[in-house]
């Protein structure tokens, strides 16, 4: 997709509106805040599970999903982030169907009987560039690219290893709607995603992210974007539906 002078100008006009109202035309050029951060989820042995962030922030969920707590250093989109990441990974690992505090047997995360450990379902952890591992077993490591492509493995894996995860980071995407390959892209340190309806998300950082429609127009916005936050995103996603 290419945009053409008309589309270019009018995404301009929209920035230095945004930036007018507080007089930061200068902005424009401002560095882009950091890229959203996807919680790590640890699911113990009992069934319950923990959300953390680099931020030390933690959030606690019980061995039915349901948030207990969060420590103090959790923002409100964190503790958001952090619901949703974990029902994700609870469908995604067969989890829903264990109810109260019932976990299955030999536990998540507990070694089982001499015929092999259990050390639970396998964990997919994605960095805040798009790119992601699962974790399998006890030291097996399967590597993927931002479009959820194999990319490589550590030196203990199994061939069903990869195969779990595969299955697992296919189950991941799936969720996340990140199914479709090339939607999504990384300008100034902005992820930028084309959502299945043809709009934007540009997330700027982790209390804001920003909405566009189908023609890159501002739709709407998280409450804790700033005025330079959006205008990153405006920038970002003109330089997104440039490249493709």
């Amino acid at each position: 997709m290419h945009c053409t002078a008309t589309q270019f100008g009018g995404v301009m006009s929209m920035i230095k509106h945004i930036l007018a109202g507080a007089g930061l035309v200068a902005a424009f050029c401002a560095a882009p805040a950091l890229a959203q951060e996807a919680p790590r989820i640890f699911a113990g042995s009992n069934g319950e599970i923990e959300a953390t962030f680099s931020n030390n922030c933690v959030v606690y969920y019980g061995a039915d999903g349901r948030r207990k707590s969060a420590n103090s250093n959790c923002s409100r989109s964190q503790r958001s982030q952090a619901d949703t990441g974990v029902a994700a990974y609870r469908r995604e690992q067969g989890m829903d169907g264990y109810p109260g505090s019932e976990a299955p047997p030999g536990g998540f995360g507990s070694q089982g009987s001499h015929a092999g450990h259990h050390y639970g379902p396998p964990e997919v952890v994605m960095d805040r560039h798009g790119r992601s591992h699962v974790n399998v077993g006890a030291a097996c490591i399967v590597y993927y690219d931002r479009d959820g492509d194999r990319n490589g493995t550590n030196d203990h894996c199994s061939h069903s290893d990869r195969s779990k995860a595969d299955d697992a980071m296919e189950s991941y995407r799936k969720e996340q709607g990140l199914t479709q390959k090339h939607h999504s892209g990384y300008t100034y340190g902005v992820p930028v995603l084309r959502l299945r309806n043809g709009n934007y998300q540009a997330t700027v950082s982790g209390t804001c992210t920003v909405y566009f429609n189908d023609k890159g127009g501002l739709m709407s916005s998280l409450p804790g974007c700033t005025t330079g936050e959006k205008a990153n995103a405006a920038v970002a996603v003109l330089q997104y539906r440039r490249n493709n």
